[in-house]
């Protein structure tokens, strides 16, 4: 990531699989780099940080149980769970 004269940011991305633009940035005090995902349609870019741990933030999952007919009961889903599947940044550390 390099400053321009525009007072803005390059990032180097990469296209690999031509499905998404993939590039580092680096966050917060302690410049810990961060491989993210950019979304060229929208002015926004979220970053998934150590806050999706906290019960207390956004709403939980709720594991749906699938009926399994051999059984005759219903069995959890085995789905994930969690809020973040990655975490980027932690801010602890910055």
């Amino acid at each position: 990531m390099t400053k321009t004269l525009d007072k803005g940011f390059r990032v180097n991305l990469d296209n690999e699989d031509g499905a998404g633009y993939v590039g580092t940035i680096y966050l917060g005090s302690d410049q810990q780099p961060a491989r993210v995902l950019f979304d060229t349609g929208s002015d926004y870019l979220a970053i998934t940080s150590n806050l999706c741990a906290d019960p207390k933030l956004g709403k939980p999952e709720i594991d749906e149980a699938k009926f399994d007919a051999v059984s005759m009961s219903y069995i959890p889903s085995g789905k994930d769970l969690r809020k973040c599947k990655s975490q980027a940044y932690n801010i602890q550390l910055s």
